[in-house]
């Protein structure tokens, strides 16, 4: 049943090597996690969804820059790293299906610093840096201590504070200049394409989030290239717009 329904997380799954160190990866017990946790399940078709959008050559180097990051992650994060990986698919998607751009495909990875994508739109190379920010160490450490059985009153802000604010104009310094390193045109489209994994567990506060962020773009204005935020379907979920910046709501 679930090989019909996702079957490019099953492509993934193959890759891990060998077989018998399935129940070190992301996918210990899947089929019966999905069959017994609808919402794992509809997460995980949501994903699916994304990926199928990735044409076949492009997904093939995808999947192969995936591979390492099948197996658990040591350091507390769960699949930060896999995901942070597979939100190319997100940029992928909207370059190909919201802008129309031609001749998609990811970057290699080379010594230097490079953007993750590169297509093609009206005579213009366009280059697209794919940037997540997850949650903070603190969260990390609350939500481990959580799984722990260590429970603690923990209040979430409905207020984003000024090191995230500083961590996101230094993330899109850094994409600017990805960019502008390896563009092989005097004036190619760059984006930077965030997807953003709030503090906020269950996203009640995702909207005033998005305000503040978009505040902060229209006194900070970024030029010379375009920045677009992926609103992932989450628990509380609602759809964005913003004056200083693109949104693409995950339908």
């Amino acid at each position: 049943m679930f090989h019909s329904k996702l079957p490019r997380f099953f492509e993934l799954r193959e890759l891990v090597q060998p077989p018998a160190e399935i129940h070190n990866s992301i996918f210990s017990d899947f089929e019966n996690s999905l069959d017994t946790t609808p919402e794992k399940y509809a997460a995980f078709l949501a994903w699916e969804n994304e990926l199928q959008k990735v044409d076949e050559s492009p997904w093939a180097d995808l999947k192969q820059e995936a591979s390492p990051y099948l197996m658990r992650d040591k350091k507390g994060r769960g699949w930060e790293p896999l995901f942070n990986i597979l939100n190319q698919a997100l940029a992928y998607g909207y370059l190909k299906n919201d802008l129309g751009c031609s001749r998609l495909q990811f970057i290699k990875r080379s010594t230097g610093k490079t953007p993750d994508l590169q297509g093609h739109l009206n005579g213009i190379d366009v280059l697209c840096e794919v940037k997540t920010i997850n949650i903070s160490k603190e969260e990390v450490t609350a939500r481990k201590d959580s799984a722990d059985g260590k429970f603690e009153a923990k209040q979430t802000q409905n207020q984003l504070k000024d090191p995230f604010f500083k961590k996101l104009l230094l993330t899109i310094e850094v994409a600017k200049k990805q960019i502008k390193a390896y563009g092989k045109q005097d004036h190619p489209r760059g984006i930077a394409f965030f997807v953003v994994n709030f503090d906020d567990f269950y996203s009640e506060y995702k909207e005033d989030y998005y305000f503040q962020i978009d505040q902060y773009l229209s006194q900070n204005p970024v030029s010379e290239i375009e920045v677009v935020f992926f609103n992932k379907r989450t628990i509380i979920h609602k759809r964005i717009t913003m004056a200083s910046a693109t949104v693409v709501n995950q339908p």
